[in-house]
Parts: structure tokens; sequence; C-alpha cells
């Protein structure tokens, strides 16, 4: 399992960060990463936190196939959890390293 102290402790080099993720690679991630209370998955906050936002936001996390790394989601999505772009980053090297 990965947690938030692995990732901001990682050095980036932002060569190394993918333009995008894969739907399973990004909710393969979050489901092995620590959420916000004990028992939860990193996964189970994001969803939460996107059902409540609702609209197209809520939609782009269903239904689409990739996640951009630069899209307005992930900003939006990064800083409603407290999540620094450095953060965000090492999540996408963690998740594009991911294969069904």
């Amino acid at each position: 399992m990965i947690t938030i102290d692995q990732v901001k402790a990682a050095e980036i080099d932002r060569r190394a960060v993918p333009h995008e993720v894969s739907n399973f690679q990004a909710r393969a991630l979050l489901m092995n990463m620590p959420g916000s209370a004990a028992g939860r998955s990193l996964f189970q906050d994001v969803d939460d936190t996107l059902r409540a936002v609702g609209g197209l936001e809520w939609q782009a996390w269903e239904y689409t196939t990739i996640f951009p790394r630069n899209s307005q989601l992930i900003a939006t999505l990064g800083a409603q959890l407290g999540l620094t772009d450095a953060q965000l980053d090492q999540m996408f090297i963690a998740a594009a390293a991911i294969s069904a």
C-alpha cells in the first residue's frame, strides 16, 4: 500500500510524469492508498467527493477512459483533497506502473 507520506517524500523528475493514466490505473492506485479515516481508501474519498460535486466532474470520473495529468478534474480533485502538484505527479508516476 502506498502512503501519502511516501508520495510527499518522493523526488520527482518532471520528465517522468506521464501525460495521462488509464481509468483502471488511477482507480487501482487509489484503492491501494489509505483514505481519510481508518478502513477507508483514497478511492472512497475521491468517489464520495465527486458524487457530492456531481455534474461533469462526476461524469468524467465514472466514464472517462483516461485521466490527463493537466485536466481540470485532477486539479480540482487535488485541491479538494489537499494534495500538492508534486504529490499528484508522484501518484501519476505510480499509477502508470500498474498493469492489469
